[in-house]
């Protein structure tokens, strides 16, 4: 089985599937599948997941032209093109040649197509989507051979949408080795902090945090936020104002992005990891911060009910007065059993999102989509 993924962005800069694809891939090669990720090229892409896998990599201009990324297409022999988002003519050039060339292809939405995202947080993105629906991506998506869904959350909202492709509902793998569970000995060394660590974005919520930590801060004074991302210049200018203008200062800060040893120590040094966004098909940081051991804050924009059914985080509705009042709770919470949250975060984490288990699925997946097993019980279809 040949399988190529397409992304278009693998900037480290970028969201989550510029570290969830390469790490699919990573998987799917490690099973002995012949994958291919082919991505546009960009300045600085996060590739270390393939160092020392089979996966071939194919770096294309992002402004190729129709009959030259046909070609290169055509010329790898695929059975499977795996599309790794919507909305970009780059995706729908892929999936008209797939059409083309008789090529079984597959969509992953990435949380494109979840309500917020759709809706546009302006008129005018919201507008230009729905006219891109009715040109073109509903088609691309309905003629798909499967849609892939990273919970049952996103799988309703794009049946929500009319969409009539098989949807199979497989969460993203996490490289467990690269996100270690801090151990007992930790304790001593873990701050009063609280730590954002994602894109600084709007839709992500940090205004509402910065009005709850404003609430909050004059009864825990020895606890710190630390916001860390890349983000629109304009925009994070915008937030340091409100820090300075609402006396935040001594307390918050906007830090530039972190990889590699230096992100995963600014997991394992903090007492709690929260996001307060408004829409997540998955969240990488979630996995990623469970993985180390810290519980979590984040909303019912993300599918992560698990948080409360293990007890290792909270799972609110997105308010500031909610991301107020479990705050409060969190941060009045002893050290210990913040910990112990952790770590049960962390199991929870290590027995579902493993990369090799999750690439076993997807797997799974594309053979029932070549005729060769029989249908898995995570692929669904639409009801007549």
């Amino acid at each position: 089985m040949k399988v190529c993924l397409f992304l278009d962005n693998l900037d480290k800069k970028g969201g989550g599937p510029a570290r969830s694809v390469p790490v699919l891939a990573k998987g799917l090669a490690e099973l002995e599948i012949n994958v291919t990720l082919m991505v546009c090229q960009s300045d600085d892409m996060n590739t270390h997941a393939l160092d020392g896998t089979e996966v071939k990599l194919v770096v294309i201009p992002s402004s190729i032209s129709t009959l030259e990324l046909e070609k290169i297409v055509v010329a790898g022999n695929f059975d499977i093109i795996h599309l790794q988002c919507v909305w970009l003519p780059i995706y729908h050039k892929m999936a008209r040649i797939a059409m083309k060339n008789n090529i079984k292809y597959a969509i992953s939405p990435r949380g494109c197509l979840e309500p917020w995202c759709y809706n546009g947080p302006t008129f005018i993105k919201g507008v230009k989507k729905h006219i891109a629906m009715c040109l073109y991506q509903r088609k691309d998506l309905n003629n798909s051979n499967m849609l892939f869904a990273t919970a049952d959350m996103e799988a309703n909202n794009l049946r929500a949408l009319g969409l009539s492709s098989p949807i199979a509902v497989i969460p993203n793998g996490i490289e467990m080795d690269e996100y270690p569970c801090r151990g007992a000995e930790a304790i001593n060394s873990v701050k009063k902090q609280a730590i954002f660590l994602s894109r600084i974005v709007p839709k992500k919520g940090v205004e509402y945090l910065l009005e709850a930590w404003k609430l909050l801060i004059n009864d825990f004074q020895d606890w710190n936020l630390i916001i860390v991302g890349n983000g629109d210049a304009e925009y994070i200018n915008k937030l340091n104002r409100i820090i300075n203008d609402t006396g935040l200062s001594d307390s918050v800060k906007i830090l530039p992005p972190a990889f590699g040893k230096e992100k995963y120590e600014l997991y394992v040094e903090s007492s709690l990891f929260v996001l307060p966004t408004n829409s997540e098909n998955f969240g990488m940081v979630i996995a990623e911060a469970l993985s180390c051991g810290v519980p979590v804050i984040t909303t019912k924009g993300t599918p992560w009910s698990s948080l409360e059914e293990t007890n290792s985080g909270w799972w609110i509705e997105l308010s500031v007065e909610n991301i107020t009042a479990t705050l409060r709770k969190a941060m009045s919470s002893k050290q210990e059993d913040l910990f112990e949250m952790g770590q049960r975060g962390s199991n929870m984490v290590r027995s579902s999102y493993d990369y090799i288990q999750v690439a076993k699925r997807m797997s799974e997946a594309y053979n029932w989509i070549l005729g060769n097993n029989k249908r898995p019980d995570f692929i669904r279809f639409a009801k007549s």
